[in-house]
């Protein structure tokens, strides 16, 4: 038992960092970010953590912002799938909080 953990975050480590082009990465989700919430430019948002999904699909919490720019910029259909991939994901990490936000935008959505 004392190895299930670290064997799992070797594994979690593995499964979910990102690709060897680990700067552009994160200068993508910091781009991306900044255009979210700094320069409230959602569209742009969106098209950089789209970049960083082509690079790793699994990523929570850029399928968490992208989801909410999409929903910021208007988009509502494009972010509904996303959101539900939040939310099995939020499911799966025992988040209530992001699991509960999940659900609620898609109460609000089509």
């Amino acid at each position: 038992m004392a190895y299930a953990l670290p064997l799992l975050l070797a594994l979690f480590s593995v499964t979910c960092s990102p690709k060897p082009d680990d700067k552009s990465h994160k200068a993508l989700m910091h781009a991306g970010m900044e255009a979210l919430y700094a320069r409230h430019d959602p569209a742009a948002a969106a098209a950089l953590f789209r970049q960083v999904l082509e690079r790793t699909p699994t990523h929570y919490g850029v399928t968490y912002r992208l989801a909410a720019a999409l929903d910021k910029a208007g988009k509502p259909a494009e972010a509904r799938p996303l959101w539900e991939k939040v939310l099995v994901m939020a499911e799966g990490y025992q988040d209530k909080d992001t699991a509960d936000t999940a659900r609620a935008r898609l109460q609000s959505q089509p």
